[in-house]
Parts: structure tokens; sequence; C-alpha cells
């Protein structure tokens, strides 16, 4: 019986016939993937807890602000948000900068911590301007930022609808 062998291209890219310091190579990136996401979940903890802080506060305040100054909330509370959404995006730049220089990957047109904040704020928004790339295991992170930042930006965007509903039903 004879043994049918991938072409070269598809047997490179699956890893068959590598050599052994490549796999060693790709097994290390694996694992340093592995640290980047749960690196990815010590940033977050702090991020989804700044958020449901803030969020808390808003809430009860514009609860009790509303007998007395019933326009205050929906001028204060979308800025405090904006706020916090700023915070979050720079404790996602202070990390991108600490995993760039500490092995796992770096920001390609990335050198400067404003430069980390810049990406984070394009990540952390899902808008992605595409001028900055992430390269190796620091991926696991902005994979993770941006979905966090949409869920965030989604339960903001759900307190301010819950204020104005409720400012309109006011009104009527």
């Amino acid at each position: 019986m004879t043994r049918r062998l991938a072409p070269d291209g598809l047997r490179d890219g699956l890893g068959l016939g590598a050599s052994s310091a490549e796999c060693k190579h790709v097994e290390v990136e694996a694992q340093l993937e592995i640290v980047a996401y749960g690196f990815a979940g010590i940033v977050a903890v702090p991020c989804v807890a700044l958020h449901c802080l803030a969020m808390k506060r808003i809430y009860r305040a514009s609860r009790e602000e509303r007998r007395t100054t019933p326009r205050a909330p929906l001028i204060v509370a979308p800025l405090l948000l904006l706020l916090v959404h700023v915070v979050e995006i720079w404790l996602f730049g202070i990390a991108y900068g600490l995993l760039a220089d500490s092995g796992f990957g770096h920001i390609e047109g990335a050198s400067t911590l404003l430069d980390y904040v810049y990406f984070s704020a394009a990540i952390y928004t899902t808008v992605g301007l595409g001028d900055l790339s992430p390269v190796g295991p620091i991926r696991a992170l902005v994979g993770a930022e941006g979905l966090i930042g949409l869920i965030l930006i989604a339960w903001s965007a759900t307190l301010l609808f819950m204020q104005l509903e409720r400012h309109w039903e006011r009104d009527q």
C-alpha cells in the first residue's frame, strides 16, 4: 500500500514536515497566546467592574436628581460614561505597551504609549482603522478588547436609552 502525501504547501501549512525547531516555535507561540488571553481577562475584569460601578452610580444619581433637576442626568450621564470609556481604552492601551515590551508580539507601526492608546480606541470602538496592526500573540488581547468594547458600549447605550425613555414618559 502506498502512502499519499499532501502537496508541499498544504503540508507546510498544517505543520507536517516541519522541523523540530519550527514545531517548538509554534508551540511557544501557542503558549504565549494562551497567556495573552489570560492577560486579556486580567484587563477585562477591572474594566467591567469600573463600568458596573459607574453605571450603578449614574443610575442612582439620575433617580435622585430627577426630582430637583430633571434634565441634568441627560447631560451628565453621557459625559460620565464617555469618561469611563476613555479610562477603559487607556487601560487596554497600557496593556498593549506592557505586552509589546514583553515578547508577546507587537503592534506594527506603534512606538509610543499614545500610539497604543490610539490603537486601543480603534479596537475598543470596533472602528479598526487599519493603520496599525497586531503581530503575534498580542492579537488575543486585541480580539478580546473588541468584544469587551462592543459589550460595554452597548451596555452604556442601554442605560442612556432607559434614562431618555423615563424622561420622555414624564414629559407626556
